[in-house]
């Protein structure tokens, strides 16, 4: 992520199925993020990466903070894994989801709810 970084990339995502995505933004110097939700029970694992990246760029687009665009697009992946049917979240949808979401700093124990 780090090279991508240094050959020019802004922020680095990687979605990672069950495992918890990988943020490195652009605007920090920080430790890579680990962007966590909480246990799923999926119903359509198909499509969550796509969703994730659609929730990232329309937040970025309407000009919210990397680290909200990294939220919402959590949201968005985790909607699209409990819902059957690609894109059957509805548009307000990811913005109510969950509390139980977080993102952590390399283990750094004090993590933003969202």
């Amino acid at each position: 992520m780090r090279r991508l970084r240094d050959r020019g990339a802004g922020t680095v995502i990687v979605s990672r199925a069950a495992e918890p995505a990988l943020a490195l933004p652009a605007d920090t110097d920080s430790d890579v993020l680990e962007i966590h939700m909480p246990p799923l029970q999926a119903a359509e694992p198909r499509g969550a990466g796509d969703s994730m990246t659609a929730g990232v760029v329309a937040s970025l687009v309407r000009g919210l903070p990397m680290r909200e665009a990294l939220r919402t697009g959590a949201a968005c992946g985790a909607l699209n894994v409990v819902h059957r049917g690609l894109g059957t979240g509805g548009a307000d949808a990811s913005a109510h989801w969950p509390s139980g979401s977080n993102w952590s700093n390399g283990g750094d124990e004090r993590c933003a709810r969202w």
